[in-house]
């Protein structure tokens, strides 16, 4: 599965938000900590890597992502 984030944060910022606040905390609002804490996940099973650097603005990555 490919995910091209919305975000203009770095990509280990966001990573560690979503281990230790989603995740870890077990935060049912959020849809990442629902897939890993309710189904036959489990954080060991999380794993995150960069395809590609993006420098520029919002509308350089919504174009990427448009793509």
């Amino acid at each position: 599965m490919l995910y091209i984030g919305e975000t203009g944060r770095r990509l280990g910022d966001r990573i560690k938000d979503h281990l230790y606040y989603d995740i870890r905390k077990n935060d049912l609002f959020k849809p990442v900590s629902c897939h890993f804490n309710f189904s036959n996940h489990s954080i060991s099973n999380f794993v995150a890597f960069g395809l590609s650097v993006m420098n520029g603005g919002n509308d350089c990555r919504k174009t990427k992502e448009m793509r």
